[in-house]
């Protein structure tokens, strides 16, 4: 819509508790992008808040496997990628 499309993610402990919850909103088109919005965000804030352990969970395929490396995300958003691999 006009006021951009949301993606939002959990975290959780060991234990499966949800500990804390974010959203955000970009007017990109591309559903590749929101949901590696999600996961940079995500990391970005478990980054910021000293959690050393994690294990990231997104239901885009996609994603997950241009951050495993096993296919080539579309050149505009090698550089968020970067940032992706270095914070994880």
């Amino acid at each position: 819509n006009a006021k951009g499309n949301g993606y939002g993610g959990i975290f959780r402990n060991s234990f499966g508790d949800v500990i804390s919850v974010f959203i955000g909103r970009d007017k990109e088109d591309s559903m590749f992008q929101h949901e590696l919005n999600a996961v940079h965000k995500g990391l970005q804030i478990a980054s910021q808040q000293g959690i050393t352990r994690k294990e990231l969970a997104s239901d885009s395929l996609r994603v997950i496997k241009a951050i495993n490396k096993m296919e080539v995300a579309p050149w505009q958003y090698q550089n968020q990628l970067r940032d992706v691999w270095a914070l994880a």
